[in-house]
């Protein structure tokens, strides 16, 4: 799997935008992060992640909690200690019926 997501490390642009993106998904760099780091989180293992284009699933990605979009947060962001990493705390509790 890593020797594949290596293969093609360059950025790719939204068709009509200077958006860059990374597996269909915003990219986020490092100096977008630092101007505003609450903005963005690090969601794991949760239900409603898209999906992954080699056929795997994601396990975590960036998540911007002010368009409420996934993205993905280049290497720099996920080392970076003030982003808040968050898993998914699905319902322990099962359905009443």
């Amino acid at each position: 799997m890593a020797d594949r997501l290596a293969e093609n490390r360059k950025a790719e642009f939204v068709e009509g935008s200077d958006v860059p993106s990374r597996y269909g998904l915003r990219k986020v760099y490092k100096r977008e992060f630092d101007r505003d780091p609450e903005r963005y989180v690090l969601r794991i293992d949760y239900p409603d992640f898209p999906e992954c284009p080699f056929g795997e699933s994601f396990s975590m990605l960036g998540f911007d909690t002010a368009e409420q979009t996934y993205v993905w947060l280049v290497t720099s962001i996920l080392q970076d200690s003030r982003l808040n990493q968050i898993p998914y705390q699905g319902a322990d509790v099962p359905d009443n019926e």
